[in-house]
């Protein structure tokens, strides 16, 4: 009778777990939503369809006309639009009421005989959802799978107690298979999306696991979900820390850019092991079912080769770490699983405004000597200064009125740099420390820092075009790049790991993975 409650209790629990995976890649159950603070974030849909334009405008009216709204802004860049709310304003299943009926009208005309149609997605490094660390949807689904665990954990045991059947090892032994083998469980992954497959593999492991009656591996999954969850909530936590700053910076008219990666990411250490150690299983598998023509033997062989350690571990680091940046440092982890590609980032690109602060100061005087040369140093210091000059080489003709009578000849000049950030070094010597190649863009602005650098490229027409330039050429020599940035957001959505610097004059950078 127990186990049947039990069984019955993670039956309902893995329905759970599929609706919560068809949330987490925007099926129409649930639409990815927060509020909080008197404000709402809430995913819209469709915004690459030809008539994606329409459908912003026509939603947006429509959300500002509602009493109680204080103001909207659409970022394009997340997919969301941000509405301020009035205390006795609308709630956020009214507003959600008015941007699907929005999407379903545009849905409609584009239907119709000469509409628009849809418009293919665009594949990129986002383009599996557009989760934020605030929606509950995710944090959902790692507690259905957690709960998953705990039951199958109970009913595992209880089972035992009693001496009760078990299920054959096969069973067992076959979603095992499909969970740790890289190749497998990107089938699945496609198909679902990768927060969605984690959770409908999860659910389907610890249903196996329970009437297999095997404790020990729940135990062990249901540390790693809770794991899970603690790193969710963390996320959750810094994100309510945050977004009264970023609702500021809310409005992005730019789409997330479609970035086509050269060449695939290299398999890390742990994909390599996993893919040969789940070969070697089936394999053996093979040989023990045709020399003993025992099934269970065939399938212990499978569970014993399965590399479930390597991704536990990697799943306990990248948790831990995830908690102690968001809850110690001041991070936002917009993306995890970038935490899950560190293993293999080989090389970093580092736009040089990381690197160095919003003031200015004198870098250099050219044609110049002597007193001359000092008189128009301390010039170009105060012009600075006033914010009559900005980064670059400029002329001495181009200083202030109150300086013409310096006598500086006429092809002087003097460089305006911003001073380095006084944690410059220690960020490139930890870069160093990390032996990845160094990689950032030819600049006078670098300084004495260039020398720390494997390479330097060519800027370009803008400082985001060169450092994505970078990136690519990186990548297509078979690299996995990281790329550290303030305000370059195609590099950003090109690089394999994503950081970006949050700066007072530049906007928050929505296409990295970590702020």
């Amino acid at each position: 009778m127990f186990l049947g409650r039990a069984l019955t209790s993670a039956v309902t629990l893995a329905q759970s777990g599929i609706a919560a995976a068809a949330d987490v890649v925007g099926g129409p159950s649930r639409r990815r939503s927060w509020s909080g603070s008197g404000r709402a974030w809430i995913e819209v849909r469709d915004l690459d369809r030809p008539d994606g334009d329409d459908t912003a405008v026509a939603m947006l009216a429509e959300l500002r006309a509602l009493p109680g709204v204080q103001w909207v802004e659409l970022n394009r860049t997340l997919s969301r639009v941000v509405v301020a709310i009035q205390p006795q304003g609308p709630s956020l299943a009214a507003l959600s009421a008015v941007v699907s009926r929005c999407e379903e009208d545009a849905r409609n005309a584009g239907d119709e005989p000469g509409g628009g149609g849809a418009a293919p997605a665009v594949a990129s490094r986002s383009a599996g959802g557009t989760d934020l660390p605030g929606d509950a949807v995710v944090l959902a689904g790692r507690m259905v799978a957690l709960g998953a665990d705990a039951v199958g954990l109970a009913a595992a045991v209880a089972g035992r107690a009693v001496h009760l059947p078990r299920l054959p090892g096969a069973v067992t032994a076959a979603v095992t298979l499909i969970d740790v083998q890289p190749r497998l469980r990107r089938v699945v992954e496609a198909r679902l999306g990768t927060d969605a497959a984690d959770v409908a593999l999860a659910v389907a492991t610890a249903a196996a696991q329970t009437l297999a009656q095997g404790p020990a591996s729940l135990a062990v999954d249901l540390t790693l979900r809770a794991a899970l969850v603690a790193e969710g909530r963390a996320n959750a936590r810094a994100w309510e820390r945050h977004e009264p700053a970023l609702s500021e910076q809310a409005a992005s008219e730019q789409p997330f850019p479609a970035m086509n990666r050269p060449r695939p990411r290299p398999a890390g250490p742990i994909e390599k092991y996993a893919d040969a150690a789940a070969l070697t299983g089936v394999l053996g598998a093979g040989v023990i079912g045709v020399a003993t023509g025992r099934v269970g033997l065939a399938a212990d062989a499978v569970l014993v080769a399965a590399p479930r350690a390597t991704r536990t571990t990697r799943e306990s680091f990248s948790t831990t770490l995830s908690r102690h940046l968001c809850d110690d440092h001041d991070v936002l982890v917009l993306r995890g699983g970038a935490l899950r590609r560190l293993d293999r980032v080989d090389a970093l690109v580092i736009d040089p405004a990381a690197l160095l602060t919003q003031t200015l100061t004198v870098g250099e005087v050219r044609g110049a000597e002597g007193s001359t040369r000092a008189a128009l140093w301390a010039a170009a210091r105060a012009d600075a200064d006033n914010g009559l000059l900005g980064p670059g080489w400029h002329p001495a003709r181009a200083l202030s009125p109150t300086h013409d009578e310096l006598g500086a000849p006429p092809d002087a000049q003097v460089l305006v740099t911003a001073v380095p950030d006084p944690l410059a070094g220690a960020v490139v010597s930890a870069a160093r420390h990390g032996r990845v190649a160094l990689v950032s863009l030819d600049v006078e602005e670098l300084g004495a820092l260039r020398a720390a650098f494997d390479d330097l490229r060519q800027r370009g027409e803008t400082t985001d075009a060169g450092l994505r330039d970078a990136v690519e050429a990186l990548q297509a020599a078979g690299r996995t790049v990281a790329v550290l940035a303030v305000d370059a957001p195609r590099a950003l959505a090109a690089a394999d790991v994503a950081l970006a610097l949050t700066r007072p004059s530049a906007p928050p950078g929505w296409t990295a993975d970590l702020l």
